[in-house]
């Protein structure tokens, strides 16, 4: 090559080591510093090679070419396959910054293809193969078979054959260069010579593979009298599905230990937190109590305090345990200047209060699983001018109640069928008697808000129902308009009904205007059976059809508890075993899940990536489940 430039030289190749010998000319007036190219870059897919360059004869100092000078290079490679590579040598005028540079670029053109032993009869056949790491070493469908052919007419002699690359499609891994992870490859039962017409197998053995994956292993085979014939063998290894089984188990047994610190020990640390600072409360408060009898109370509430710290810390909390326990000191501390001022009246005061204190001390008095209203407790503290200002909420609802009342009962007068809306009229009389029978307030406590809402649950409740009804009644009353035919006064009327939009204003003015159509349609209907001397038949109600429920199947919770009687460290028993029994389903399951899903549908599966997926399925499995292992 002269001075620059490029050149491709094809080149055959018995095997796949190539030495080359080239020759730089440099016909340039300057010197030149040569520095050859470290690799030989493949055309087609970019992989790379070594390339081991050597001078026939050195160069001057710091590897210098002289003006019109040659230098001889000898080129080696290990070209695993053929097809064209580049590489290049760069030259520069020495001292400048490489402005001045040329570059001699080189192509191997390598084919093996055209001299294979004994011409194009001689085949290497290969098929897909499975291979599986032992979970103890060892490799499962260890040997691969590789059929050689001789399709010709002669025989044909042959080497030892070799794997010459072995590339890990995972990653682009490519293994050649490496001296570990090789497979490795014999004869077999072949024997040299081979002949005309035979076939044989070598024996691929590709146990020496680093790990799972998807293996390209190249095997060549050269013959005694030159030629070269290779075939690639496709691996796919994977790890023994026991690795699968025990790291989805070890990911089960994980998600259970998480979930009983999520259900159990996470629940617990915060029940004693958050109980910590309501011990705290009581004390202070019980240095400020100078009553006898209300230092009982706080000396109660903090045995019970105690106690259900002791609790928590063996079996966990309760639901609204510590809610309740803090609810508890609330009152204490909200009715210890109320109580101390009392116990300072005189007897006469104390006997006026009396049935207004009672609601109090009860509260005071209750266990302390019982669910506390601090609402109502509160209520009992306030002064009477509460129940005063909510006056106005009582005459509210009971207006209300009369006009919903007054309504269904012009509704029910109306129709041809009043009689539901009269049973709803009556229903709500009777409902709204039951929680205000326009008396005083009792003695009881009960505020005037309470009594207020209660009144208002019930119309809400009986408005819905009104609606409904009212809904019902409008249909009922298109049917019977139908019915009269194309008569003028009834097709008006049956507009009127459908421009009739429910709910619109109200359901008070909802259903007064309902009751004035039902007497429209009334004297329509009279007027029509006047002129034809018709009376219209009253519309059939359709009964509603029952459709009976589906009967439920449950397991009793007697199926997995002791027997009546047991005691509580029995119960605990049990409970603990139930726990354990009921993971070690969900791990048999969640493994077994695993190794069908993950292990047996994936031919590479392995590696860290595997593992993590397997791990991570088996402690989502267990934490999906919940509470069926505790």
């Amino acid at each position: 090559m002269t001075d620059g430039g490029a050149v491709v030289w094809p080149v055959q190749s018995d095997g796949p080591t190539l030495h080359a010998q080239i020759i730089i000319r440099n016909a340039s007036s300057a010197e030149r510093r040569l520095a050859p190219a470290a690799e030989l870059v493949r055309d087609d897919d970019h992989s790379r090679v070594i390339a081991d360059w050597a001078l026939a004869e050195p160069l001057g100092e710091g590897g210098i070419l002289p003006a019109n000078g040659e230098a001889t290079y000898t080129l080696s490679a290990t070209l695993p396959r053929p097809g064209k590579y580049m590489t290049e040598i760069t030259g520069h005028v020495p001292g400048t910054a490489g402005a001045e540079g040329r570059v001699w670029r080189i192509g191997i053109l390598l084919n093996r293809a055209v001299t294979p032993i004994g011409g194009p009869t001689a085949t290497l056949t290969t098929n897909p193969t499975q291979i599986t790491f032992g979970p103890f070493g060892g490799v499962d469908g260890g040997i691969v078979k590789i059929t050689m052919r001789n399709a010709g007419t002669e025989p044909i002699e042959f080497l030892e054959p070799a794997v010459f690359t072995t590339t890990a499609l995972t990653g682009g891994t490519d293994l050649g260069l490496k001296s570990t992870g090789q497979p490795s490859v014999n004869l077999g039962n072949c024997t040299s010579p081979l002949a005309a017409g035979a076939a044989c197998a070598l024996e691929l053995n590709p146990g020496a593979l680093p790990g799972p994956g998807d293996y390209r292993v190249g095997v060549g085979l050269a013959g005694t009298g030159g030629g070269w014939v290779e075939a690639t063998q496709v691996v796919n290894a994977r790890w023994h599905w026991t690795w699968a089984f025990l790291v989805v188990v070890i990911g089960v047994v994980s998600g259970w230990i998480l979930q009983n610190w999520r259900t159990s020990g996470k629940p617990a640390a915060e029940a004693l937190i958050a109980l910590a600072p309501v011990a705290d409360r009581l004390k202070a408060l019980a240095l400020t109590v100078t009553d006898a009898e209300f230092m009982s109370k706080v000396e109660r509430l903090d045995a019970e305090l105690r106690a259900a710290e002791g609790r928590i810390r063996a079996s966990g909390p309760t639901a609204g345990e510590v809610g309740r326990l803090a609810a508890r000191v609330q009152q204490l501390a909200e009715a210890s200047g109320p109580w101390h001022a009392f116990k300072k009246m005189s007897a006469d005061a104390q006997a006026f209060l009396a049935e207004r204190w009672s609601p109090i001390a009860d509260k005071l008095d209750a266990p302390w699983s019982e669910e506390p209203d601090p609402g109502a407790f509160r209520s009992s503290l306030r002064l009477l001018g509460d129940d005063i200002r909510s006056w106005q909420q009582i005459v509210t609802q009971r207006s209300r109640a009369a006009r919903l009342e007054a309504a269904l009962r012009g509704l029910g007068a109306a129709e041809t069928d009043g009689t539901a809306a009269k049973t709803l009229a009556v229903e709500l009389r009777t409902a709204t008697n039951a929680v205000d029978d326009g008396g005083p307030l009792p003695a009881s406590g009960e505020s005037a808000a309470t009594r207020a809402g209660k009144i208002k649950a019930i119309v809400d409740a009986k408005e819905i129902e009104a609606y409904a009804l009212a809904d019902a009644s409008k249909q009922i009353l298109l049917k019977a308009i139908a019915t009269l035919g194309a008569d003028p006064g009834a097709k008006a009327l049956e507009a009127k009904v459908r421009a009739l939009v429910l709910p619109s204003a109200g359901i008070v003015e909802d259903l007064q205007a309902l009751a004035t159509l039902c007497r429209e349609h009334h004297e329509v209907t009279a007027a029509i059976a006047a002129a034809a001397g018709v009376v219209a038949a009253d519309a059939q109600a359709i009964e509603p059809i029952n459709v009976p429920g589906l009967p439920q199947v449950t397991l009793p919770p007697s199926f997995l508890l002791p027997p009546p009687g047991s005691s509580v460290e029995s119960l605990l028993r049990t409970v603990r075993r139930n726990n354990l029994i009921m993971t070690a389903i969900v791990a048999l399951m969640a493994g077994l899940v695993g190794v069908a899903t993950l292990w047996a549908t994936d031919p590479t599966w392995g590696g860290i990536s595997s593992l993590i997926t397997a791990y991570v399925g088996g402690a989502a499995s267990r934490i999906v489940v919940g509470d069926a292992g505790g």
